[in-house]
């Protein structure tokens, strides 16, 4: 947050307005280098499986109008999920897009790479992105190594002479989630250990990451270093650089409404 993911040249235009961003190599990135992911947050309530967290971000901050106050919630459910819960409001017209960006194997930490978890992404479409990651146009996954519609292996098509995983290193790319709130948007699966993860969101898109950059600095509680394909993400979100592009779901937030975001991220043993 305030907008996670990239935002193309740091700058983006409301009501008329220009507003500039932290920019690196062509884009803003997770909003920038002091945005939410890098702030101590409030506790203001708790119970014996739930935890809510507030932040104040104040107007300006990494270039980004309005005082905006966000509430989420991390709630441990009976039925083994993760429900994590979004709210925000601010008292000025600003651009909001806030994700969960944890990082998964099912193996468990520190027992290999990712590349041979079988993931489903039902999507028809994914997001293609230009040589800076910024998202084209929504294209179909059939024929590409993007259809996980019936299921796959992260890394039984991972050629990288394939121009969109040559560019990212791997998969760093939005799927369209076209489903309703109820249905799987996302599910991966370990044969080793037989843990499956299903995810389930009110947002417009999920995005597979699959720890490319990951720099083998991080070290996990195993000890051992976390390098690519460590891992993957699967991040419930809007659009990259939505504030640019009218065509995408819009992730504009009004003095007055109240933002709300929700996504699961259960866990099972498939038999």
């Amino acid at each position: 947050g305030r907008y996670a993911n990239r935002v193309a040249e740091g700058k983006f235009t409301l009501d008329g307005k220009e507003y500039t961003l932290f920019n690196k190599n062509g884009y803003s990135l997770h909003g920038g280098p002091d945005g939410f992911h890098n702030q101590v947050w409030d506790v203001i309530a708790q119970t014996p499986n739930s935890v809510t967290f507030e932040y104040t971000s104040i107007d300006g901050e990494e270039g980004y109008p309005g005082n905006l106050t966000v509430k989420v919630t991390y709630l441990l459910t009976d039925s083994n999920e993760v429900k994590i819960d979004f709210e925000a409001t601010t008292d000025q017209k600003t651009v909001l897009n806030v994700t969960n960006h944890a990082y998964f194997n099912l193996h468990g930490e520190g027992n290999g790479d990712v590349l041979d978890h079988h993931i489903t992404i039902p999507s028809s479409h994914f997001l293609p992105t230009n040589e800076m990651q910024l998202p084209l146009t929504a294209t179909p996954v059939e024929n590409t190594v993007f259809n996980f519609k019936n299921g796959g292996v992260i890394g039984e098509n991972m050629d990288m002479s394939d121009p969109q995983l040559e560019i990212a290193k791997g998969y760093d790319h939005s799927f369209v989630v076209e489903q309703p709130t109820e249905d799987v948007i996302a599910s991966a699966y370990s044969e080793k250990t037989g843990i499956e993860l299903s995810v389930y969101t009110t947002e417009p898109s999920v995005h597979l990451y699959t720890g490319n950059w990951l720099g083998g600095v991080d070290v996990g509680k195993s000890g051992d270093t976390h390098g690519a394909f460590s891992a993957f993400c699967f991040e419930t979100q809007h659009f990259a650089n939505t504030p640019n592009r009218p065509d995408f779901p819009s992730a504009v937030l009004d003095k007055g409404e109240v933002f709300k975001s929700t996504s699961i991220f259960k866990f099972s043993i498939k038999k």
